[in-house]
């Protein structure tokens, strides 16, 4: 966590890192949670 809290430190360019960011989740995830949860078993 840095010094400034979170917030600070996002919108603050010195911490920009300049790398493609990808957030979300494939299918792939979704069949491995379902092949474990006791609710699709």
């Amino acid at each position: 966590m840095p010094y400034e809290g979170m917030k600070a430190a996002l919108g603050n360019p010195e911490h920009l890192n300049i790398v493609p960011t990808i957030a979300g989740s494939n299918r792939d995830e979704v069949k491995i949670v379902a092949s474990i949860s006791k609710i699709f078993c």
